[in-house]
């Protein structure tokens, strides 16, 4: 039975729904058991290989799985998200509740308000999460970044190392997600021809380009005010242009909407007084600029 035959598609559909289903190892397809009940069931069908199931049935149940919730969200006017199951028998309902895991994760911690954001704040950094692995990586191996060094090479890049981020500092994720763009096309070689322990969704590589634009302005704001020729007439103009900038609605928003709300309220709230401060504002009169 040819791997196009219409019977021959189900069985390997069924199979690699089994495997993900139950949690079973993509090995499963050669265990010699489970070949002989594939023969009892049906002689004429030929076992796909451990590669092929890995290389093209699971992408496809992946793929498959993503557009039918995406489908789901689309059809859907609102969202509910809850970090616990909830039932009522007073309150009438006019939908059909769907429901789909996006991401689970398992936690140690006590179930506090604090270390349940912990967690939510850990599955929506994924892109960061992943890209530190991908420097982890080169870090610990000299042969991996010379491979890297010599894409770079071939496609007329500048040889440069992949940068870490500091939590200490707030700039530095911004300076990682920066370094990972530039190198989106290096790496998509590198991951093409080698092994990453991690690697990221294009919608993880668009959402990275979209936030990388929003701190932006707040790293040219803080190379500008630790100059040495920094002045306080600078403040109430470069607090203005932020928050500018953040009330500006783009159709590029999708996605970081929240991101722009929490910053522009994060900026009003750390400047509130700052055209009432008197060291601002006669400043910024007297600035014959």
């Amino acid at each position: 039975m040819s791997g196009d035959n219409p019977r021959a598609v189900k069985i390997t559909q069924a199979i690699i729904e089994y495997i993900a289903l139950s949690d079973q190892p993509l090995l499963e397809v050669e265990n010699v058991g489970f070949l002989h009940l594939l023969h009892v069931l049906e002689p004429r069908y030929d076992a796909p290989s451990r590669h092929s199931m890995t290389d093209t049935e699971l992408p496809k149940l992946h793929d498959s799985v993503k557009n039918h919730i995406h489908s789901l969200l689309q059809a859907s006017s609102a969202f509910s998200f809850t970090t616990d199951i909830w039932t009522s028998s007073v309150s009438p309902t006019s939908f059909t509740p769907q429901r789909a895991i996006l991401h689970a994760k398992q936690s140690r911690s006590s179930h506090t308000s604090q270390a349940i954001v912990h967690v939510f704040e850990e599955i929506i950094a994924d892109a960061i999460a992943v890209g530190r692995k991908i420097v982890g990586h080169f870090k610990h191996s000299a042969l991996a970044y010379s491979r890297l060094e010599d894409i770079q090479g071939q496609l007329n890049q500048p040889i440069k190392r992949l940068q870490q981020d500091v939590q200490t500092r707030w700039n530095s994720t911004y300076y990682i997600l920066q370094s990972r763009i530039e190198q989106k096309r290096v790496l998509g070689v590198y991951v093409s021809e080698h092994e990453l322990p991690d690697y990221l969704t294009a919608h993880q590589w668009a959402l990275m380009e979209k936030t990388v634009a929003i701190p932006a302005p707040f790293e040219e704001l803080t190379k500008k005010v630790s100059s040495y020729d920094a002045l306080a007439s600078d403040v109430i103009p470069a607090v203005t242009v932020l928050v500018r900038l953040l009330n500006r609605e783009t159709d590029e928003d999708h996605g970081v909407k929240t991101m722009k709300a929490t910053l522009l309220a994060a900026v009003k709230k750390r400047f509130s007084d700052v055209e009432t401060n008197p060291l601002y504002f006669i400043s910024t009169i007297l600035d014959p600029r």
